[in-house]
């Protein structure tokens, strides 16, 4: 237990955390009307530009020093805040499009996602189109595939292949087509792509979802899952199933 400090100085303790981006301002502070000491929490997380802020007020003898400062660690800002549409909230198609290069076949997250869906009784298809060091301009300049999102086909496309700002023209008619056909456009960065790219592509361009794949990886590997597990020894460092 922390020591407490006197009824009187209130706001006694002020303690800062600067981790992860994350800044957190503490005070505890008497309450008359409990008869005892509460713990505030303000937290200032800032992440790509962008900024959030919240307060958590506890019982003192709820949380010691170190539970806060895993508190602290803790916020995230995710690269888009907006909620990915779900099946039914795009257009009438029930199936997704999965675009991306050979991370995409290594992964076998298309025939993963298939067989989830297939399990849960979804009556949703998977296409996982995987082309060997393909980006995003690759699949723009695909007449056949551009052609069957703008017709409908889809209700969602997940998107790869964010390597330069070179391609962010490329999104804006792979975007296009996706508007007509009330596509849900889906910013779906592999393991090796330029966070940069993404997180331009977001800014520049409304209507864009984005599932931070790269992200998730990142963040199992941060957590202690051994690298073997989530990457092939290879010179790109594929990801595994």
């Amino acid at each position: 237990m922390d020591p407490l400090p006197s009824p009187e100085a209130e706001f006694a303790v002020k303690t800062a955390y600067n981790k992860s981006n994350v800044r957190c301002r503490q005070n505890v502070a008497w309450t008359e009307t409990d008869g005892d000491y509460d713990r505030g929490l303000a937290f200032s997380c800032r992440q790509n530009n962008k900024k959030m802020e919240f307060f958590i007020r506890v019982d003192y003898k709820e949380l010691n020093e170190e539970a806060v400062q895993i508190i602290a660690d803790s916020p995230k800002i995710t690269e888009d805040g907006r909620a990915i549409p779900k099946m039914g909230e795009t257009n009438a198609a029930r199936k997704i499009l999965i675009l991306g290069n050979s991370f995409v076949g290594t992964s076998k997250i298309g025939a993963i996602l298939e067989d989830m869906l297939i399990s849960g009784n979804t009556g949703v298809e998977v296409d996982a189109v995987s082309i060997g060091m393909a980006n995003v301009t690759t699949f723009a300049e695909r007449s056949d595939i551009c052609g069957r999102i703008q017709s409908g086909t889809y209700s969602h496309v997940f998107l790869c292949g964010f390597y330069s700002d070179d391609v962010l023209e490329d999104l804006n008619m792979i975007r296009g087509v996706c508007h007509i056909s009330k596509t849900a456009l889906v910013v779906f960065p592999a393991h090796n792509e330029k966070t940069a790219t993404v997180r331009n592509a977001l800014a520049q361009y409304s209507g864009l979802f984005c599932l931070d794949w790269k992200g998730k990886i990142n963040e199992l590997l941060e957590a202690g899952v051994a690298e073997k597990e989530m990457c092939i020894n290879d010179s790109h460092k594929h990801s595994t199933p």
